[in-house]
């Protein structure tokens, strides 16, 4: 574990035992890791997703305090941070389409449905609505889905996050495309 991840770790662990006033400094400190997040999941889907970056992490911020800020770890802190943005990203689009007068959902005849990665998915309602059932199955395959889909991880660092086996990683990557790939297909 590099330095700075071992930092973030440490810092999170002694939340619960720090004042305000630290408590505002590391959010400080954490900020910009999730404006990165938030930034490459704008980035990759700038032509559906207007939001702005600042917009998007404000709004998970305030999602995360209401959790209270208590992380186990670093890994914790992330699976959250990959849940938050999701429906972040999710709820913004959906007041965007309200926004729209009516316009609704576009539901669309998918041919062939590839989960790219770096992912690339117009549909963020729809998108979540498959994560949420996948989610009944099994909720470590939401987490796999979404290290590498929301925060843009590897297999390696899915794995470091997640406490389980690259190989099961790598397994639960593979099943979770082919599962989300046939869902969005018939829905």
């Amino acid at each position: 574990m590099s330095d700075h991840n071992a930092a973030i770790t440490q810092i999170l662990n002694e939340w619960t035992d720090l004042s305000s006033d630290e408590k505002n400094n590391i959010i400080k400190m954490l900020y910009p890791e999730l404006k990165k997040i938030a930034s490459i999941q704008l980035r990759k889907n700038q032509r559906e997703l207007t939001q702005s970056t600042t917009e998007v992490v404000n709004e998970a911020y305030i999602k995360m305090m209401d959790q209270n800020g208590i992380w186990k770890n670093r890994a914790h802190f992330f699976a959250i941070s990959a849940t938050v943005m999701r429906r972040v990203i999710v709820d913004l689009t959906r007041k965007k389409l309200a926004l729209k007068h009516g316009e609704g959902i576009e539901h669309l005849q998918l041919e062939e449905v590839e989960i790219p990665v770096p992912f690339n998915y117009h549909n963020w309602i729809m998108l979540d609505d498959a994560i949420n059932e996948l989610n009944k199955i099994n909720p470590v395959l939401t987490r796999v889905v979404e290290m590498k889909v929301i925060l843009g991880m590897s297999i390696d660092e899915s794995s470091e996050v997640l406490g389980i086996s690259r190989s099961t990683t790598s397994r639960h990557w593979q099943f979770s495309k082919a599962w989300l790939a046939d869902y969005l297909t018939l829905h």
